[in-house]
């Protein structure tokens, strides 16, 4: 037994009508750029997520400078001190005409970190040293190391691994920010004569490759951003 099945010919003039209308909705410059500013946030939820993972990472604590040490995090990655780069993205242009957007990150720190070879951070200002925090309590320490809250004394000291350098001492009893005593180590009491900055010539880094996420994580968040427009669009 057959069936037969007849279509007005107008139902489909309808449709193709209705289709078209929509594809025009989505060339308007109003939708263009509401398309592209979700293409935008897209980015920044992925740099987000990313920055946030990156965050919760376990800090690091063997080798040089921390010799086994655990330093209190700095929130580079995510924060709320207005300081990281969660905080620094932007979402910068929208150009409907050219269907382009352009998220930004205004951090030097991360522009060095993407550097296929990062060049050496070295002293400023004529200064002959880089001053890198010995222990948590200089780590926490947010003001310039000439202001450190103890009296610091230039010397020779030995690390753990045994490598002889120049450090700055302190000679007297210190506190951290928060009142509590620091931790005195080897050299003496409640801080004194313990190593708070090792002095050094420069510093050499290596090119972070998951300083941010991939092009495939950010271009997935753009589209199913996109297409949560879209969809809005053509109800």
């Amino acid at each position: 037994m057959s069936m037969e099945l007849t279509f007005d010919e107008r139902l489909f003039d309808e449709t193709r009508k209705a289709v078209e209308q929509q594809i025009n909705q989505l060339d308007r410059p109003e939708s263009r750029k509401e398309l592209i500013e979700a293409a935008n946030q897209g980015v920044i939820n992925a740099l987000r997520r990313h920055f946030a993972e990156r965050q919760r990472e376990q800090p690091k604590s063997t080798g040089f400078p921390w010799f086994g040490q655990v330093y209190p995090k700095r929130y580079f990655w995510r924060g709320t001190r207005g300081t990281s780069l969660a905080e620094q993205i932007q979402m910068k242009l929208s150009s409907p005409s050219r269907m382009e957007g352009v998220v930004g990150i205004d951090s030097p720190a991360l522009k060095h970190k993407l550097a296929d070879n990062p060049p050496q951070i070295k002293p400023k200002g004529g200064r002959q040293y880089l001053a890198i925090p010995a222990n948590p309590a200089a780590s926490e320490w947010k003001g310039m190391p000439r202001d450190f809250p103890a009296e610091l004394a230039f010397r020779y000291r030995p690390t753990p691994d045994g490598h002889w350098l120049p450090c700055l001492v302190a000679d007297s009893n210190y506190k951290k920010a928060n009142g509590r005593l620091a931790s005195s180590g080897k050299g003496g009491k409640s801080g004194e004569q313990t190593v708070v900055y090792w002095l050094v010539h420069q510093v050499n880094t290596k090119r972070d490759p998951n300083a941010l996420p991939t092009e495939e994580t950010m271009k997935d968040s753009a589209t199913r951003a996109v297409a949560g427009v879209v969809r809005r669009l053509f109800k």
